[in-house]
């Protein structure tokens, strides 16, 4: 912020202190949740049971860009015989607005997804980078907003070779302090000895609202993956539901 010029810092003591207090170039927040399944990707994580979830994010503002960097973690069951119970995502990358319009924007970034106590030969554990562009029609009713983002992994979940996920988002402010949400992504996999279903759709539509101070949300999600090519490669007889449509209800803050 420009400093006051000295004739007007005494005129303005006051208001000219308050300024000089300048919001720092960075921020520090948390985040937690319960939610009755953790769904990836159209898929069940938790094997139809609730999550606990929650993380840490840190954002510092650049000249052209912000750079951010956070950490996230949620109970998981894969149905493997509880080898892998946790999930951590570690990630970190930019984002900032493109001139092209008063409402674009962009984010880069790369995210680290680790199953800590998961057997090595599985190697739940893998990389992804990501880039996505957004747009903001603030001086349109309901303030439609849309998004894309590409992620790119060479070695996908499973060792399953290079996955390529397309997602789509979008969402509406509807009266009374609603939110409605729009979601469809396509996953591709390259090795099909991991995964029965190699390449599939997901699809969600979300509702939500701030009451008490807590975000609430209600979401239907569902896949195009046919049950018993459902993850992890059809293990019970007859396949798993965990690809099946269903409703998931969040309640989270951020701090």
């Amino acid at each position: 912020m420009k400093a006051l010029p000295r004739s007007l810092l005494v005129m303005t003591l006051v208001p000219a202190a308050a300024m000089a207090q300048e919001e720092p170039p960075y921020s520090i927040s948390a985040n937690a949740a319960i939610a009755t399944e953790y769904i990836f990707r159209g898929i069940s994580q938790t094997d139809e049971s609730a999550a606990i979830q929650g993380g840490f994010d840190g954002s510092y503002s650049l000249q052209a860009a912000d750079l951010y960097a956070g950490v996230w973690a949620s109970n998981v069951d894969f149905n493997d015989g509880d080898e892998a119970q946790t999930e951590f995502d570690f990630y970190g990358g930019f984002t900032g607005k493109l001139p092209l319009g008063e409402g674009m924007t962009w984010n880069a970034g790369v995210i680290y997804f680790m199953y800590p106590g998961a057997d090595t030969e599985r190697d739940y554990d893998f990389i992804e980078g990501y880039l996505g562009l957004g747009y903001a029609f603030s001086q349109v009713a309901l303030t439609p907003e849309v998004g894309i983002k590409v992620s790119y992994s060479p070695d996908y979940f499973l060792e399953s070779g290079d996955g390529i996920y397309i997602d789509g988002t979008g969402s509406l402010s509807l009266p009374y302090d609603l939110g409605l949400g729009f979601h469809y992504g396509y996953q591709s996999i390259d090795d099909e000895g991991a995964f029965d279903a190699p390449s599939y759709s997901d699809w969600s539509v979300s509702l939500s609202k701030e009451v008490l101070s807590l975000d609430l949300s209600i979401a239907y999600v569902d896949t195009d993956i046919e049950k018993e090519e459902c993850f992890p490669n059809a293990t019970p007889p007859g396949g798993t539901s965990l690809c099946d449509a269903r409703a998931v209800f969040t309640v989270s803050k951020s701090f």
